[in-house]
């Protein structure tokens, strides 16, 4: 009689758990297990709602997140009903209705999974939890924020305009942190182009290649950034030049060159005079000169009447540039028909 019972008993508490997972439900939110994306610097929201049934009492709803490359998960995040207690970290967190998280201000060191959890309790007999996970990755807005990430020189993405941009970030020169839209390293790559190129981009980002004007535009735009040119001439010497407040106009503006003032190294300023000026190409003259100065220098830049620097010139094969058309910048060395080995153009935020 009493195995019965027991049996009965059984039976009873198996049917009240089919019976509340069958009232519970999920009602809205990012589908179970989903990866998504955000850019650093933004907000993220995780609104998973539920429905409970009737008679369901809520007990409490707990967040955790585990990082790449952790075997556990971290509670960060609980609320019982009255209080929302969080983790250092997640200092900034908030609950939206029923299960939500909200993230402000997100870093790249948010990204990993996170995981609710809603616990309750069905006429006050049987206790059950309810899981979600989602997988978030964040995309930094500059290689300052991919610094504590991987602090290596090479390709990287981030956010521009809400817009993902791979970028070559160099982590290694002025305390790194640098974003890279220039570079002459050899003469495998043409820079003697039209507008249409040098408006899109062109070349290999781990090589020669220049960004574009139209991205460049979006990324000095989004915050205040430096410009550092670094330089080397063919007998090893180096050189820089650091520049702040650097930014490039609209196309409606035809990119015109913008910056507060020279703010040091050893290359001096070969750039000041090219300030306030419209980029030019060989089918697009801007300049102030009664001549297409991109013609008569063989190359693309911010052209005055004409040149005090032109790195997207052509490269030498060694430093002789007699006709002024090489990789200039003349303070660097005193003269303008000097060509450079190498010239590297980049940006940082300030």
């Amino acid at each position: 009689m009493t195995s019965i019972r027991f049996r009965m008993i059984g039976v009873a508490l198996f049917v009240v758990a089919l019976s509340a997972l069958e009232a519970y439900q999920w009602n809205g939110g990012p589908e179970d297990k989903a990866k998504i994306k955000a850019c650093a610097g933004g907000s993220v929201s995780f609104a998973w709602s539920f429905v409970m049934g009737h008679g369901d009492t809520l007990l409490d709803r707990d967040w955790y997140f585990q990082a790449p490359g952790k075997d556990k998960a971290t509670s960060i995040a609980r609320y019982d009903g009255k209080d929302l207690f969080t983790t250092d970290q997640f200092r900034r967190a908030g609950f939206l209705p029923n299960a939500g998280l909200s993230l402000p201000f997100i870093k790249p060191q948010d990204s990993g999974k996170y995981s609710v959890r809603v616990k309750i309790m069905q006429a006050n007999v049987y206790i059950c939890s309810f899981w979600r996970t989602v997988t978030l990755s964040l995309i930094a807005n500059s290689c300052v924020d991919w610094l504590s990430l991987n602090p290596l020189n090479g390709l990287r993405t981030v956010c521009v305009s809400g817009e993902q941009v791979t970028v070559y970030c160099d982590q290694a020169r002025g305390n790194g942190g640098w974003i890279v839209f220039q570079r002459r390293m050899d003469a495998s790559v043409d820079f003697f182009r039209g507008w249409a190129d040098y408006r899109n981009g062109f070349g290999n980002l781990e090589g020669n290649f220049w960004l574009g004007l139209d991205k460049l535009h979006r990324l000095t735009t989004s915050q205040k950034f430096e410009l550092r040119v670094d330089l080397h001439l063919w007998n090893g010497t180096k050189g820089y030049a650091t520049y702040s407040g650097f930014y490039v106009e609209d196309v409606s503006h035809n990119f015109a060159l913008r910056f507060d003032r020279f703010t040091g190294g050893n290359a001096g300023d070969s750039l000041s005079y090219h300030r306030g000026q419209q980029f030019s190409t060989k089918d697009r003259d801007h300049d102030l000169a009664g001549l297409n100065c991109a013609q008569r220098h063989h190359g693309a830049w911010w052209y005055r009447a004409c040149i005090y620097s032109n790195l997207n010139g052509d490269y030498k094969v060694s430093s002789s540039a007699p006709k002024d058309d090489g990789v200039g910048w003349a303070t660097f060395v005193g003269m303008w028909n000097v060509s450079m080995r190498f010239s590297e153009m980049k940006i940082r935020p300030m």
